[in-house]
């Protein structure tokens, strides 16, 4: 390209510049058209904010719970021998639900009733030792007192001894009486006191045991009265045999109630019911063993039925037993039934921060079962008023909720950005919100419900 072309193509690039340039000054210059008489005002339609009585309510979700629930256990080890229900069936409390073999338990029960009849032989042998000890002691205190009686007699005997020896003498010195006569006397004396020695040995002998100071080292009273003193001799002669006895009748009671165990253990052979319900689950079929620690039926109670569920933190602060609640089974053609507060627990647990609570179905009906998931609307305060907006009218309510209002002023009307508070936890009714900072029966656009007014547009509105 040649250096005169180029001088000609830069000078046209320059000149197309300057013309672009100098567009914005010749539009500054020209007149400003006066405003277009013609132009449309946007049409609306409106609502009325209005107030109405509500019911503070919370809405929560769970599943329906049976009342309560019972393991049937067997209570000792068998062999399952007959099934008398099935899974779904309803029973009875203390209806018979199986039996069991126990073919172990029939030896134990067999050995059981050796051992009581052993037990109760060996019982009444040391009560009839303690009885034949107890006539020996009384022998023993029939024979102290025939010594008792003895011993004196014999002192009687040497008394009158010695007396008529002594006058003996007397006679014998004033030759009343001869020598002979002295000494037979003398040895008669002798015979009687030796007499005496030997039945006052032979009382000390027989009192072993059964003097006051046999008591008192046994440390037992000594009775004041004779017949309680003989009673108090006796006992403490035949102690040990009533500690034999005591033995023996410690070991029959012992035997006897390891039979009375087995013989229950033979009654629990016989499976039953222990709640009125539905057997739930059945675990064993027939010829399986069963050990005492594995359930053979589970048996639920649905009389009556619950809604389970998990309130958060704010929920359970104002959820209390007793509180209405109207619960949706999530059923094909259910009504919404009745139902109330139960139990609430009494803490929020720390990892789920929920509080869990049941809620009783008053009239639940036979075909609902346990596990079918539902919701409830639970009433936590009393009827109250409450200011609601249509939804049309309400704008941007995630971040900025705000509503915008008619003013009117004669025939023209007006538009003003309204901001206002969504009161979420508030049931409305359908179609509308609960909201705070706007006054009943103020009129708000709902339509169109996605134009952006600004503040003072007129609007006309279609009634």
């Amino acid at each position: 390209m040649s250096v005169r072309t180029l001088r000609n193509l830069s000078r046209f690039i320059v000149s197309m510049l300057l013309l672009v340039a100098s567009i914005p000054a010749v539009a500054a210059c020209r007149p400003v058209d006066a405003p277009a008489t013609d132009q449309r005002v946007l049409r609306v339609r409106r609502a009325e904010v209005f107030r109405d009585v509500v019911t503070p309510r919370i809405t929560v979700f769970g599943t329906l719970v049976h009342r309560n629930k019972a393991e049937v256990y067997a209570e000792a080890e068998g062999v399952l021998q007959e099934l008398l229900v099935e899974q779904g069936d309803e029973v009875a409390a203390d209806e018979l639900l199986g039996r069991l073999r126990q073919d172990r338990l029939v030896l134990r029960h067999s050995r059981a009733l050796a051992a009581v009849e052993q037990a109760r032989a060996a019982y009444e042998l040391a009560a009839a030792r303690q009885a034949g000890a107890e006539r020996r002691a009384e022998g023993t205190l029939l024979e102290l007192e025939a010594a008792e009686q003895e011993v004196t007699r014999r002192r009687r005997a040497v008394a009158r001894g010695a007396e008529e020896l002594y006058h003996t003498k007397q006679l014998l010195a004033v030759d009343g009486a001869t020598p002979q006569r002295v000494e037979q006397l003398r040895g008669a004396l002798h015979d009687a006191e030796t007499t005496l020695s030997q039945t006052l040995l032979q009382r000390e002998r027989l009192s072993i045991g059964y003097r006051d100071q046999d008591l008192q080292a046994a440390g037992r009273a000594v009775p004041a009265e004779t017949d309680d003193r003989r009673a108090a001799l006796i006992a403490l002669n035949t102690e040990a045999y009533t500690a034999e006895v005591a033995v023996a009748r410690a070991r029959l009671g012992e035997v006897k109630a390891e039979l009375r165990e087995i013989e229950l253990l033979l009654t629990g052979a016989e499976l039953r019911s222990p709640i009125n319900g539905v057997v739930a689950d059945r675990h064993l079929d027939i010829g399986e063993r069963v050990a005492p620690t594995q359930a053979v039926f589970s048996v639920i109670n649905t009389n009556e039925l619950y809604l389970q569920v998990e309130l958060d933190e704010r929920e359970h602060a104002l959820v209390s037993p007793g509180q209405p609640a109207r619960v949706t089974v999530d059923l094909p053609d259910r009504p919404v039934l009745a139902g109330r507060i139960a139990t609430r627990a009494p803490y929020v647990n720390a990892h789920t921060r929920t509080g869990r609570a049941r809620i009783l179905l008053l009239d639940p009906g036979a075909e609902l079962a346990p596990g079918v998931f539902a919701r409830a609307a639970i009433e936590v305060g009393p009827p109250r008023e409450q200011v609601f907006v249509p939804d049309a009218a309400l704008r941007d309510r995630e971040l900025d909720p705000h509503l915008y209002i008619l003013s009117r002023e004669g025939e023209e009307a007006r538009v003003f950005r309204h901001p206002v508070t969504v009161l979420a936890d508030v049931a409305a009714p359908e179609g509308s919100r609960a909201v705070s900072g706007v006054d009943p029966g103020a009129e708000v656009i709902v339509h169109p419900a996605t134009f952006a007014f600004r503040d003072g547009t007129t609007v006309e509105v279609i009634e």
